[in-house]
């Protein structure tokens, strides 16, 4: 991997440390300090991710228009600013929902302009065969992140206070945007003066529905996400509420989790060579159903054991599934496409997100936390029904080790 990888890398990093610190004392702000009911949390979650399916297709021709660079820095300096006002307000006694709801707007339309572009941006900086290692390599990052990330988090909150612990993810942005700037060479921007922005947007639709594989690793994701959209907006309701465990013992928990991330990230590519794409994409969405139905044993007894265990099993499958699906789109993709891919994919998979945050936090204030966390599980056994009764499955290409 050379210096601009790297770069990438360190940056990112930085950034994901801190990001699990907002991951935790953002929601924790919610319920413990502004007293939000489920439904308020979920539409907290919800803005995070809604914009993906209003602006993902726009943000995706964007980036395959512009330097790619420039739009991650600027993507980043904004969700720095955005945060930083979470403690500035904390400070000035005057910080509500109302507040919280507009910073997680902000952070969240940011968040498409990054992510979007990210992914499109990485195959300009490595060759297409180590696009899974490289893939690899900053999945291990996200991992180590969350695993000394979430138990840091718990510990500023304890320390500073919630409020004051976004601060550190703040300034992690401001590191990740400074690592893109020291990035060596100039971009090219994409020779596409030609192209009407409505076909470059129909031609990046229509790629993803014209890739079988890609079509349905979308269709699984999306239908995961709906259960993931429905553990963000209840999971720390039911850890506080139900199991009775504290933001630091939540942070353990996290840290627990992150070793089967860091686990997963570092056997991906080997798992990937032994089983090829399909089978292993088959292994993820098996292990995060199987996380998803421990859950409610949690109050049968032991809770914070099975929180963990839950925790250890989904951040290692979906690290495993991620990486392999994410590395398998961009193999089968030019890099001219890719943004108009990416945004197609995010808007519908990550555009269930809010769906599942919304319908979680709705079902949860009409028949309770406990009973929604089936729905999860239901989310689970239909992803493995759609990789079982696709073409992912068979897909013969293997994973370069």
């Amino acid at each position: 991997m050379d210096r601009r990888f790297l770069l990438l890398w360190a940056g990112q990093t930085i950034s994901g440390f801190g990001t699990q610190i907002s991951l935790l004392a953002i929601p924790t702000i919610a319920i413990l300090t502004l007293h939000a009911t489920p439904a308020q949390t979920g539409l907290l979650g919800t803005l995070e991710y809604l914009w993906f399916p209003i602006l993902g297709l726009t943000v995706g021709v964007i980036a395959d228009r512009q330097r790619r660079r420039p739009i991650l820095i600027a993507a980043d300096i904004v969700r720095g600013c955005a945060l930083l006002v979470v403690p500035i307000a904390f400070l000035m006694h005057a910080l509500s929902l109302t507040m919280l709801y507009a910073i997680a707007t902000v952070v969240g339309i940011s968040s498409v302009f990054f992510e979007i572009t990210y992914q499109s941006y990485l195959p300009e900086l490595v060759e297409r065969e180590v696009l899974i290692h490289a893939n690899s390599r900053l999945q291990m990052s996200a991992s180590a992140a969350e695993l000394g990330g979430m138990p840091l988090a718990g510990v500023l909150i304890g320390i500073f206070g919630a409020a004051n612990a976004v601060v550190a993810d703040a300034l992690s942005f401001f590191a990740s945007a400074a690592s893109l700037v020291l990035i060596p060479g100039k971009d090219t921007a994409p020779d596409v003066a030609s192209e009407r922005p409505i076909d470059m947007l129909r031609e990046g639709v229509r790629i993803v529905f014209q890739t079988p594989i890609i079509l349905y690793v979308t269709l699984c994701t999306a239908i995961s996400n709906i259960g993931s959209g429905i553990n963000i907006a209840l999971w720390l309701q039911y850890a506080y509420r139900f199991i009775h465990i504290s933001p630091l013992q939540v942070g353990l928990v996290g840290g627990i989790g992150a070793v089967g991330m860091l686990l997963s990230s570092a056997l991906a590519p080997r798992i990937g060579a032994a089983l090829g794409f399909g089978r292993t994409i088959l292994t993820g969405v098996i292990g995060f159903t199987l996380a998803a139905a421990l859950l409610p044993l949690a109050v049968v007894g032991y809770g914070l054991a099975v929180l963990a265990a839950s925790n250890f099993i989904a951040d290692m499958s979906n690290v495993l599934y991620n990486i392999t699906q994410v590395s398998l789109r961009q193999r089968l993709v030019p890099v001219a496409l890719q943004g108009r891919m990416n945004a197609t994919v995010r808007t519908i998979a990550w555009g269930a997100l809010p769906l599942g945050s919304i319908l979680g936090g709705a079902l949860a204030q009409r028949i309770g936390v406990y009973p929604v966390l089936f729905v999860g599980i239901a989310c689970g056994l239909a992803t493995i029904c759609v990789v079982l009764f696709s073409p992912i499955l068979r897909y013969a290409e293997q994973v370069s080790d």
